[in-house]
């Protein structure tokens, strides 16, 4: 029988990029970037594209802007949750 040779990956794995609080900083920055986007000059013209309604864009971004709210804090509480877990373990605080 042949022996099997494991494939070795092109690069390296970075798997800080996956530790709980690495994911949720990724996810409190995708946040930050939809906010920072709405709040550009470029939510104009994508306010208006393909709208039926114009009269409510308003609506429409408000809720998005409530979700990519609601959606940093979270990342950010998780963050905090993943952290304090990472530095507490093992550990007994006075």
């Amino acid at each position: 029988m042949a022996t099997v040779q494991p494939i070795e990956p092109e690069k390296p794995v970075d798997l800080v990029a996956y530790e709980p609080v690495m994911l949720a900083l990724s996810k409190a920055r995708a946040a930050q970037y939809l906010l920072e986007f709405l709040d550009s000059e470029h939510s104009e013209p994508l306010a208006t594209f393909k709208m039926q309604e114009p009269k409510r864009i308003t609506e429409h971004l408000g809720w998005i802007r409530q979700f990519g709210h609601d959606a940093l804090v979270a990342a950010l509480d998780a963050g905090e949750a993943a952290y304090r877990k990472l530095g507490t373990e093992g550990r007994r605080l006075v």
